[in-house]
Formats: structure tokens, sequence, C-alpha cells
């Protein structure tokens, strides 16, 4: 689902420029056509959903907002038929399920995305929680999908986001962009409380007043907690990550402030949305996504949102570089040479995406001629070690042989020594090479009870790495015990150290990992091959022999 989402956003933004792309469409056409049939089988019979679905004892409120909101966009677009009855079924669980009298939605079932709660108590986290839904619902009402005996429900989750207090700065910004939203749906028929205009304008007001600008960028950054070890994650700089900065709920927010904005603002967004879309652009990785799939999800769906909007204006500018490139023996280049290169930029190739490599170290003229509008980024990648931080998780991890099985047994030990314990937990467990693990050992990791106190829930094995997905691990729980059974399938010498990782799902930052050595194959090779390592010992004394006495021959002759 994390991965159809963006897909939906993308077709949308290619819908609103008409533009043709046929190969694209067609690839990004199968893309949401298997995302939709696959989250099918996580389905619960009583039309929620959850991320293992029937295995989980009950859906979750969160997931099945998620998968409401991502169907009801693309059957809005016309990307994929979303079956009536699945949408139904989905939003009457929310409303008749999950949401209380208050008209507030209540956390049921596993709610993974840990930042979903706030990181706070259960009274604010429900602000969050609600805004979500109430969004997912509106998104189901734009796209014909939400049936009437759900629209009571959705009235009265927009009253208690206008009534309820709303302290945290992520909880502002989601209130402020589910009300817009409803705002903006009322022309179109949708029985709303009275006086959510006025509401939603005052939500808006409220987002841009905490907005954080830093010279010619703006973003969101939530409200820090200095009192909780685990709040310190949120919103502070992240000091392991390159080249970008921010921490996840960072990115999110500003994901859905920009969305926010363009709903509210209609083209004057373009102006005011460009030091936000700037930010955002700034804060991509090396690979082009953000921190993890749910803020990238959601930073692409307010910047998709602003590239259609911006499609109308589309810039006509040529832009020159230049740059000195220094002298370099190995490339044959004596002396250092000038060097100019030219971009255009007009409205047929605007959002294709021009890189430039340039060398490090050296200054860079850039001159810009024509008009409009365009984001350029320079980017330094380097290799360096991580600077040291507290580990959010205590790992450890052995391998021997074991007893009375040619096999090998690895054990891995996990303890969370920090942070609030919501959301999935991922252990990434790197084999050696040569080892294949056994089909039994990996389903008696799933089903077990025993395996990580019952909590595992999903178990991969892909490129000599195991996954295991775990439900909940908090601070004072037992040990998350891991036993993976291992077969020697090719003999590999000299085998390096492996690592076992362990890292919160949505905000991988926090992790913990730790090295498994391969001493056990010394003592395996030692045993094998000893009866070798005599006879190349004693070969080694032949030779000695033979050499001593051709010498002795050639200084008789000599």
């Amino acid at each position: 689902m994390l991965l159809m989402a963006p897909t939906v956003y993308v077709m949308r933004y290619l819908n609103a420029r008409q533009e043709s792309r046929p190969e694209l469409r067609q690839k990004a056409l199968e893309y949401i056509q298997v995302g939709y049939s696959r989250e099918l089988q996580y389905k619960h019979p009583d039309g929620s959903f959850s991320a293992f679905g029937t295995s989980d004892d009950s859906g979750s409120t969160w997931l099945t907002a998620f998968v409401l909101k991502v169907f009801s966009q693309a059957h809005g677009a016309q990307l994929v038929e979303v079956d009536q009855s699945i949408a139904h079924t989905a939003a009457k669980w929310l409303v008749n399920t999950a949401q209380s009298e208050s008209g507030q939605f209540q956390p049921k079932g596993r709610v993974i995305h840990s930042e979903m709660v706030g990181g706070v108590t259960d009274d604010k986290a429900s602000v969050s929680l609600t805004a979500f839904v109430t969004g997912a619902l509106l998104e189901a009402h734009k796209a014909g999908l939400l049936p009437a005996d759900a629209e009571g429900g959705l009235s009265a989750a927009l009253q208690y986001l206008m009534d309820a207090a709303h302290d945290t700065n992520y909880a502002k910004v989601l209130v402020a962009h589910t009300l817009t939203m409803a705002a903006a749906q009322e022309s179109q028929g949708l029985p709303v409380p009275p006086g959510l205009a006025a509401a939603a304008a005052a939500a808006l007001d409220d987002m841009q007043a905490i907005a954080v600008t830093e010279g010619t960028m703006t973003h969101w950054a939530p409200k820090e907690q200095p009192s909780s070890d685990d709040d310190k994650a949120v919103g502070e700089r992240c000091s392991s990550c390159y080249v970008a900065h921010a921490g996840g709920p960072e990115v999110e927010m500003t994901g859905y402030a920009m969305s926010t904005m363009i709903t509210a603002l209609g083209e004057d967004a373009l102006a005011d949305g460009f030091p936000v879309a700037k930010w955002l652009l700034s804060e991509r990785s090396p690979t082009g996504g953000w921190r993890s799939t749910q803020d990238t999800t959601v930073a692409l769906e307010g910047l998709s949102a602003y590239g259609a909007l911006s499609s109308a204006s589309p810039p006509d500018m040529t832009v020159t570089v230049r740059y000195t490139q220094p002298a370099s023996a190995s490339r044959r280049r004596l002396k250092a040479e000038s060097v100019e290169k030219t971009l255009t930029l007009n409205a047929g190739n605007y959002d294709v995406l021009q890189v430039l490599e340039l060398p490090v170290g050296q200054e860079v003229d850039v001159t810009v001629e024509g008009s409009g509008k365009a984001i350029m980024t320079v980017g330094t990648v380097w290799h360096t070690r991580a600077m040291p931080s507290e580990p959010t998780f205590l790992v450890r991890s052995s391998v021997g042989r074991k007893e009375g099985s040619s096999s090998l047994l690895q054990k891995v030990d996990i303890e969370r020594v920090q942070g609030s314990g919501e959301g999935m937990v991922i252990g990434a467990i790197q084999l050696f090479s040569g080892m294949v693990p056994r089909e039994s050992s990996l389903k008696q990791l799933k089903e077990s009870k025993y395996s990580c106190n019952g909590a595992v829930k999903r178990v991969d094995y892909a490129n000599d790495e195991i996954s295991v997905y775990i439900d909940s691990l908090k601070v004072g729980d037992a040990p998350c015990e891991l036993e993976v059974e291992m077969d020697r399938e090719v003999v590999v010498e000299n085998l390096k150290p492996t690592t076992v990782e362990v890292y919160e799902y949505y905000e991988p930052v926090r992790n913990g990992a730790t090295e498994t050595s391969p001493d056990f194959t010394t003592r395996v090779s030692l045993q094998s091959s000893s009866g070798a390592c005599r006879a190349a010992s004693d070969f080694r004394g032949l030779a000695v022999a033979l050499m001593s006495l051709l010498a002795a021959a050639m200084a008789a002759y000599l």
C-alpha cells in the first residue's frame, strides 16, 4: 500500500498536466492494479485492514483509514475501479467500531505508525489520529465512495476536531489539513457542522504561525518534549543522516502543510508554497526519497500537487554553470581547465531532473537568463563513519554448531533501552556468505510463540538477509529471542563478520546493531582439514630434504 500511494500521486500529476506518456502510464497503472489486489489480502471479514491481515487479532484504525484514503484517491482519479463494497465496509468499520460518541477515533488494533499517536498522552494522540481518519473519510466522500450512513460519523469527527484542544504542532498541522479539505468540499454537498469555514481559516492561521523559516526555506517541526528521552529524536537534526538532516515527522508535517496551502489558497500557493517546496526538495536523500516510506509518501503528495499547480506557468530559462576543472595526472589533464555547461528549462522538459557532476572544492558560478522558477540543489556525497549515539535497541548475536546436527544455529537477543515502544520494529539478520537458512527454521521463527515472545508477525528472506517484523517491543519487556538454523551451501574461506540491525520501521534512525563473529569457521575448518595439514607438513619436510641434497651435489660438482 505504501508503494501504491506514490504511484497514484504521480499519475494525478500527469493527469493534471494532461500529459500522455504512454509507457510511464502503462507501468504506473500496472503498479496500482497490483497494489490494489495485493492490499485486499490484508482485509478482515469485518471490512477493516491490518498490517498482517487475519493473522492479527483485529483491524487497525490507522491502516484501514490509509487504505480507504489511497483507494479513494485512485478511484477518484479513474486509475483503478475500486469495489464500492470494499470502501463502504472500511468506512463503516471506522465509524461503527473505531469511533467514540464524542466523534474521536480510537487506535484499534496496532497503530504501527508511531507518530500517529503523537508520542504523547492518549488524549492528545486522539486528535492526530482523528484528523488522519477524518481526512480518509473526506477522500472517500470526494470519490463518491462514502456510504450515506457514515456521513453522520464524518460530521461528528469534524465537530470533535473543531472543539478539541491540539497543543502539539503535529496535531495543528493535521487538523488544519483536514478542516481545509472539509471546507473545500462543503460546496459539493458535504454535510458539515456550523462554523466549519471559520474554524478551517483559524486552523490555517495556527498552522502558518508555527512555520519555521530559515533563509529562503520554510518547514514545520514537531513541538520539542525535553522531558522525554525518546522525544529528543523528534524535530531535532539527525546526526547520522547525510546529506539530508531533518527527521521523518518534520518531512511529513511539511508535506501535509504543502497540501493544505494548495487546497486553501489555490494558485496563490505558487508563491507562498515555493519556500516549502524548496525545503522538501533540499531534504531528500541521495536516492531521491526521505526518511521512511510514510513521510516520503506524504511529501510526494504535497510536491506533486504543487507541481501540477505550477504546470500552468512553466519556466523558460537558460542556466549556465561555470567552474574550473583542476589538473589531474591520472586523467592526463596537465593543467586546470575552465568549463562551461548550459542547462535549458522550458515547457517540454521542466519536470525532468537534470544533473551535473562538479569537482569538489572548486568555486561554481551560476547565471540564469529568462523567466520562471526552478530549484537548483547542490549536494556533496562523502563516506564517513557516523557519529556515535545512544542506541535505541541493545542487540546481541552469536553463532555455534547445533548440538546433534551438522547445521549452525544463530541466536539473536534484542532489548529496547529507550523510546516509547509504539510502532513496528524490524530485525535484519545478515547471513554469512555461503550459508542458507532452513525452511523449517524460518517457519518456526514466525509461528513459534517463543520467538520474540510471540511478537513476530512476518519473516522474509532475500539477498542473504532475513527480515523479521516485530509487532511491538517496549522498554522493560523480556528480551526478544530469535533463533535461525543455517546450513553451509557453499564453502567460503576468510569469512567476514556479519551484522544484525534492529530499527523502528517508521523511524529508522532509532536503531541498534551488532556484529556476528565468524570465529566458528576456524574450529570447523581445523576439524575438517587436519589430515590435509599433516600431509602438507610432511610434504614441506620432504621438499626441504631434497633441496639440501641437491645443494650438496651441486657443491661437490663445482
